[in-house]
């Protein structure tokens, strides 16, 4: 009897709570930072978008930071000619975490997943404290950089 109380009642709580998880609001994620996971350490595969290569890293099994589009304040795509630019700008509880990733992680390579595959690894060569962000992405990349665009603006 008291199992289905405590369960009748958990359901109650979730049910009357203001704040469901994300994919209850269809707010999906967008953008997923990841550090890669130790040598020995359990981790999740994910294939790497790398021009003319198939290639997988190993990422610890829980991201450091989860971005949904309400975390990106602003948004600016452009293409120069070192290929394609994503520049936006976090909210402030996203850059306060993103802030402290950054400080605690130099020298270690924090990978960016969108749609389940990294498109980028760079290496963090100091903390980055104001939230603005800019990933750079080869020509090739064009697929991920419009839906990127169509998600974000």
């Amino acid at each position: 009897m008291k199992k289905i109380l405590i369960i009748l009642l958990f359901i109650l709580v979730y049910s009357c709570s203001s704040e469901k998880p994300n994919s209850v609001q269809g707010n999906a994620p967008v953008l997923s930072f990841y550090l890669a996971a130790e040598k020995g350490e359990q981790g999740i595969m994910f294939k790497h978008l790398s021009p003319g290569r198939k290639m997988s890293v190993k990422l610890k099994n829980t991201p450091e930071l989860v971005l949904f589009k309400n975390n990106i304040k602003q948004s600016d795509f452009s293409k120069k000619s070192f290929g394609l630019a994503i520049k936006f700008n976090l909210d402030n509880k996203s850059a306060n975490k993103f802030s402290m990733i950054t400080m605690k992680n130099i020298n270690k390579k924090l990978f960016v997943v969108f749609n389940n595959t990294v498109i980028v690894g760079p290496v963090i060569r100091e903390q980055i404290k104001d939230g603005k962000i800019m990933i750079s992405l080869a020509n090739s990349d064009i697929k991920v950089y419009e839906k990127l665009k169509q998600i974000l603006k």
